[in-house]
């Protein structure tokens, strides 16, 4: 099962995630929250990025113009669009987008197909979990149900779900059954605080991960 590691803030943690086989590892580049990086920090983590493994930005209704220069100082193989960008924004990106479609935490009401086809030409969509207006690393997740569903599964921007929304080691294996993900994506499920991951907390994830 393919592991993105998002909210990374500290180069030792990337090497660590990176070590224990993550797919990739993403960097927070808007300025909200505190897993949020500065420039400098931005490239200290990037360095300590494995190659092989996908360095990805994150950001939230970002101008086109600065979501291009980052990707392009920071060498990203991915973009994660977590707002609420329009599809023509994707189209004027060099670099391939995911783009995130909240779901609420109570509700789990998922997107109209009609929604995911707009983003045709994204990577992937990646789906996590709301509460209130905050969606991204609330820590929540939602029923993951929702998501087996043939015309959504249909729509998928590249044929890619990604999975994020309270993930942690101990319901890891039980999300991936129901969804049926692409990948997977955690943040505040093995960190020890926000933006500082937990060494036993990852390597209990890995071991909890189906083959």
């Amino acid at each position: 099962m393919r592991v993105k590691i998002c909210g990374l803030t500290r180069d030792e943690d990337a090497r660590a995630a990176c070590d224990l086989g993550a797919w990739a590892i993403g960097m927070i580049l808007s300025r909200r929250g505190p897993r949020a990086l500065d420039r400098a920090r931005a490239e200290r983590v990037r360095r300590a990025i494995a190659p092989g493994v996908l360095a990805v930005g994150v950001f939230a209704d970002e101008p086109a113009e600065k979501i291009a220069e980052l990707a392009s100082a920071l060498s990203l193989d991915l973009v994660q669009l977590h707002g609420r960008e329009p599809p023509g924004l994707l189209e004027s990106l060099a670099t391939p987008a995911i783009k995130a479609f909240p779901i609420d935490a109570l509700s789990a009401r998922a997107p109209d197909p009609a929604e995911l086809r707009r983003f045709e030409r994204a990577f992937g969509a990646i789906f996590d979990a709301k509460v209130g207006e905050e969606t991204g690393g609330t820590g929540r997740s939602f029923d993951w149900s929702c998501l087996d569903d043939a015309a959504l599964r249909a729509a998928l921007p590249g044929g890619r779900l990604i999975l994020a929304g309270g993930l942690g080691p101990g319901n890891v294996a039980l999300a991936v059954s129901r969804a049926r993900p692409f990948a997977v994506d955690l943040a505040s499920g093995v960190e020890s605080s926000p933006g500082i991951k937990d060494r036993a907390k990852l390597e209990f994830l890995f071991r909890a991960l189906p083959a």
